[in-house]
Formats: structure tokens, C-alpha cells, sequence
């Protein structure tokens, strides 16, 4: 899968898709967040890591807001 490529390339060694996904989140997405000064919301998450969201195209209606 593409993110377990993009992950490997940030020094990360598996193969799992969810692993990597929540990788790079922290390694790299959310460092870059918290250097923000306005809020800012994550949103259509995968549908596997969103149990509790609607399903419209393949993507979950999921969000996040990230704050300083």
C-alpha cells in the first residue's frame, strides 16, 4: 500500500497499513499542527480506523480538531 512506502521512507520498518498510517500521523502530521496558530480539522479518515462513522465514498466521516 502507498502509506506502508511513504512510511518506510520516514524510517519506518513494518508492513501494516494501520501501523503506518498512525506513524506518519504522529511523526509527521501532527508535529507540523502544533506549529500552527489556527485551528485546524483532520478529516475523512479511512473507514477501518473509524468504527463509530458514517461511510460516504469510501471515507469515514470522521474529524479531528487540533488546537494550540
Amino acid at each position: 500500500m502507498e502509506v506502508v512506502k511513504v512510511a518506510q521512507e520516514f524510517n519506518y520498518s513494518g508492513q501494516d497499513f494501520e501501523e503506518a498510517f498512525f506513524y506518519l500521523l504522529i511523526t509527521r502530521v501532527e508535529p507540523g499542527l502544533a506549529s500552527l496558530e489556527q485551528p485546524v480539522f483532520l478529516y475523512n479518515y479511512p473507514p477501518d480506523f473509524s468504527g463509530m462513522a458514517r461511510i460516504i465514498n469510501g471515507r469515514a466521516e470522521r474529524f479531528e480538531l487540533y488546537k494550540k
